[in-house]
């Protein structure tokens, strides 16, 4: 059965996997682990397969993620010497307003900012990548600015 319903979808699952990662190779080790979690958990499916998959892409894909930058001592001081550190600071703390702001979003419109600010994509490939109209995806994402902004605002 999962088989079937992978075969049906394969062309939106590779969608799904490159939007993530911007890479084919990593893409497809995304697609790859994905279906390996899908087929364990496959018992407790039920619904909209594609749906199901975008969450399991998504989940895998954040966990598999590291934001840590190696940088050397020498590195690190050649950045900071034209750098105004006062600046950073202040910058850094609102990039941290903000994502803490994001992370309290609904998973839904966390996932709209994140496809249109981060990932850069249009409303069409939007649309297209969650199945819905656009005109949804401009109403999920003007909700979710909302949301965003009575959080970074109150």
């Amino acid at each position: 059965m999962i088989e079937q319903l992978y075969l049906k979808n394969i062309d939106r699952l590779h969608y799904i996997s490159y939007y993530f990662c911007k890479n084919q190779e990593d893409a497809d080790d995304l697609l790859q682990s994905s279906m390996l979690r899908a087929i364990k958990y496959f018992n407790s499916f039920s619904g909209d397969f594609l749906n199901w998959m975008f969450s399991i892409i998504r989940n895998i894909y954040r966990d598999s993620r590291t934001d840590e930058v190696s940088m050397s001592v020498s590195e690190a001081g050649e950045l900071i010497s034209d750098i105004n550190v006062e600046d950073i600071i202040l910058k850094k703390e609102r990039i941290k307003e903000v994502k803490n702001a994001i992370s309290k979003l609904r998973t839904k419109d966390k996932d709209i900012i994140k496809l249109y600010y981060f990932k850069g994509f249009s409303y069409d490939s939007i649309a297209e990548l969650l199945q819905i109209p656009i005109g949804t995806v401009r109403s999920r994402l003007f909700n979710a600015r909302l949301h965003l902004k009575k959080l970074l605002e109150g």
